[in-house]
């Protein structure tokens, strides 16, 4: 009897993750849906954030809220029932179902926010302001919080191991990134966006840039914690989820190639920049890679440590 009522509460469970995860598919589009193109007098089409809402982006907006609050809930409601069970649920290799939980969990933190900006005038502070650089890094702390409860006791699965051939590791980083910084933009950024007509303009960079000129026009205190938001924080949990959650159990499902191929490629649509997919999509399998090859995701965030942290220093002195 015990046995049939623990299974039932797993289905339950596992049947508002699922629901969870069908709210983050639809926020997903969502967001692309909140993109427009505007075409330019040459030729060329401009991807940026529309001015206004359609109907169909309300109905689509409600519809991940109605997916990510109720289920969220009673996500909430089964894993206060039983912390420890929810704690340390397997000790298996990680698989499709732990992606599930992962980004079931990352919903439940969006829903919470969503709720919070709908209850409080929004934004809470102003652009480049210690508040605002900490507000915008919730959600990736929200990333890490949720793997710790979630996965720790079995975090060497996900790749928090010691790199093999450590000693190597910082100068491979280096001279990948200085070769990818040479070469990506005329052998895959330029092409992809001539083919497809696209203008090479990202308004997610965009808006990175503004907040770096804001951020120093406050001081340098607040040029420092943005670089450590965006240079070490958000790396470590988009390494967690793409590299650590995600490809580790494409890779145990469908193989090496596959694994990190497929991560790469929803790496590169999550950032919801058209203008930037195919450089992302290389740069997913260049950190694919270094967490394979390495057998530790602390090569892919030492990676994505180097490449964001030099975007932003470059941000500021060019600003």
């Amino acid at each position: 009897m015990r046995h049939g009522f623990h299974h039932v509460r797993r289905s339950r469970y596992t049947l508002f993750a699922v629901l969870l995860v069908i709210g983050y598919l639809l926020t997903m589009i969502m967001q692309f849906m909140l993109l427009e193109a505007v075409k330019l007098g040459n030729d060329n089409w401009l991807i940026q954030e529309k001015n206004d809402f359609s109907q169909a982006d309300i109905i689509i907006y409600f519809l991940s809220l109605l997916f990510s609050i109720l289920p969220g809930i009673g996500l909430l409601f089964l894993f206060a029932r039983n912390v420890q069970e929810r704690l340390s649920y397997d000790h298996d290799a990680p698989g499709l179902r732990d992606v599930i939980y992962y980004f079931a969990w990352y919903q439940v933190g969006y829903a919470i926010f969503q709720v919070i900006y709908m209850l409080v005038s929004w934004p809470f502070f102003s652009t480049g302001s210690v508040g605002a650089i900490i507000e915008g890094t919730i959600m990736h702390m929200w990333m890490i919080t949720i793997f710790i409860l979630l996965f720790y006791p079995r975090k060497k699965w996900f790749g928090f191991i010691a790199p093999r051939r450590a000693g190597r590791l910082f100068f491979m980083v280096l001279l990948v990134f200085v070769g990818l910084n040479y070469t990506i933009d005329p052998l895959v950024t330029y092409p992809v966006a001539d083919f497809f007509n696209i203008e090479i303009q990202s308004w997610r960079e965009d808006g990175i840039l503004k907040e770096i000129m804001t951020a120093k026009q406050y001081g340098m205190f607040n040029v420092i914690l943005l670089i450590v938001s965006i240079g070490i924080v958000v790396p470590i949990a988009e390494e967690i989820m793409f590299r650590g959650v995600l490809q580790t159990a494409l890779v145990q499902r469908f193989g090496v190639k596959a694994g990190i191929i497929m991560a790469s490629l929803i790496f590169a649509v999550i950032h919801i920049d058209p203008a930037l997919m195919a450089p992302l999509f290389v740069m997913g399998l260049v950190m694919g890679l270094f967490r394979h090859v390495y057998g530790s995701i602390w090569a892919s965030i030492l990676f994505h440590a180097v490449n964001n942290s030099y975007a932003v220093i470059a941000g500021v002195i060019i600003s």
